[in-house]
């Protein structure tokens, strides 16, 4: 007699088991190409997966649930599990804020998530939507997440930085892909690509298998022109044969942050310092502080311009970043702090937009950016911009703000000391013509973006 197996625990079994393989070879490249090889030379086993995790994780739509419209999925997995109140995280939110406030003619936004315990994408709830109170009241807080339902002719918007999650999914968006969905991500930068030495170790390999990850999809959206001139580049130097069948394009970031609602139950606060801001007047830097946002550089300038005798305060606006142990040490024990040198880590939007309108300028030392937030943050509130002379800046302040050039902190006291001079006399570069845009516009340029690739 031959004993019957239990082949629908099996299946469960071997699911499972694939997908912590996929999870467990992510973060190790050589075991990870092993693995793919072997998938690549199965293609019955291949077939099998895609079976697998499509038919566990997502329902092909015929008919489809609403005619004549389709879906836009946007992936917003990280803001399931964390408050984007920086960053990355930041634009993320208010991309997806305005998406749903103002959905794009014929197209129906549904936001998405995904974990890494296992395979497929699925619908974000009211418990989990990044811009309401997250509480057990809230609607389906208590319910088990829907996968997504998808069909030919959606589009699904990869607008997370999430590269590991993007490694662990790859085959299930590989499959639907097949099905006629249009897959985009949006790139932010190649910075861990072109500056390795300012990322923590591994983040190059990192980036660069996500880069390569995606390119296997319709096409890429960065967040400015000068990083998609930077994205063709980077293909035609690592992967040419993709360089006319993958579609890039570019849009510009909002700058209306303060609009959106907090993610946490938290009131907003006054700062604490703000007697002592009113002194005198300060130069603002906002941003991690890590090592190319050039705040060494910028320390330094301010220790020359106080020798000088000038008074002028340095506020820093951002939390602690990577390899900055040693910057970290000296700004905190600084005779200055609470005098002419003050750091927030932690601040709300409303205290972030008073800083902005108060202060005398921004200072953008930053070596590398993608885009540069709060460029067009400082100029929506008024603030006069003096910035690294860097392509990006030039291209998100449209010319408009005080460039300097150097990497001593000589160079850039001499550099302020000029816009001082030039600010006394009201001949500054002024903020009025910077090009800003509202979320509302960014959302509606980034859909306008992806459309035109899908003509």
């Amino acid at each position: 007699m031959v004993e019957k197996q239990d082949t629908s625990n099996f299946s469960g079994w071997l699911d499972l088991a694939l997908f912590r393989l996929a999870r467990h070879v992510t973060a190790r490249p050589l075991e990870k190409r092993f693995a793919l090889g072997l998938l690549e030379k199965a293609p019955s086993l291949k077939k099998w997966v895609k079976a697998k995790v499509v038919g566990n994780n997502a329902t092909l739509k015929y008919p489809r649930d609403v005619p004549c419209r389709s879906n836009l999925f946007v992936d917003a997995s990280r803001l399931a599990g964390e408050d984007g109140n920086t960053g990355i995280p930041r634009v993320t939110r208010s991309v997806l804020f305005s998406l749903m406030e103002d959905p794009p003619e014929g197209l129906n936004v549904v936001p998405v998530f995904a974990t890494r315990r296992q395979p497929g994408y699925f619908e974000l709830k009211g418990h989990v939507l990044p811009f309401e109170q997250r509480n057990a009241s809230s609607p389906g807080a208590d319910k088990d997440p829907s996968p997504i339902s998808f069909g030919s002719g959606d589009i699904f918007l990869c607008l997370d930085y999430n590269p590991l999650l993007m490694n662990i999914q790859q085959y299930y968006l590989s499959a639907i892909m097949k099905e006629g969905v249009k897959i985009y991500s949006l790139v932010h930068d190649l910075i861990p690509i072109r500056m390795p030495e300012k990322c923590p170790p591994g983040l190059r390999e990192t980036h660069e298998d996500w880069l390569r990850a995606i390119l296997r999809f319709k096409g890429a959206i960065c967040v400015s022109r000068t990083v998609a001139e930077d994205l063709r580049r980077w293909i035609l130097e690592e992967a040419p044969e993709k360089k006319d069948r993958f579609h890039i394009g570019w849009f510009h970031l909002g700058a209306d942050f303060e609009r959106f609602p907090p993610l946490n139950e938290s009131v907003s606060k006054e700062l604490s310092c703000k007697k002592d801001l009113s002194v005198r007047p300060f130069i603002l830097m906002v941003g991690t502080v890590e090592g190319r946002k050039g705040y060494s550089q910028a320390l330094e300038a301010f220790e020359v311009l106080w020798n000088r005798g000038k008074e002028v305060s340095l506020v820093i606006a951002g939390k602690e970043g990577w390899f900055v142990k040693e910057l970290v040490r000296r700004i905190r024990s600084h005779p200055e702090l609470g005098k002419r040198l003050f750091w927030f880590e932690e601040l709300y939007d409303e205290q972030l937009s008073e800083l902005y309108c108060t202060c005398s300028a921004l200072l953008m030392a930053s070596e590398s950016e993608g885009f540069g937030l709060p460029l067009v943050e400082a100029a929506r509130a008024g603030a006069p911009l003096i910035a690294r002379d860097l392509p990006i800046m030039r291209e998100v302040t449209g010319g408009n703000a005080f460039f300097f050039k150097g990497e001593t902190a000589v160079e850039l006291a001499d550099s302020i000391e000029k816009w001082f001079d030039l600010f006394n006399k009201g001949v500054h570069p002024k903020p009025d013509d910077v090009p800003w845009r509202t979320w509302a516009q960014s959302s509606r340029q980034l859909t306008e973006t992806i459309l035109a690739m899908e003509r």
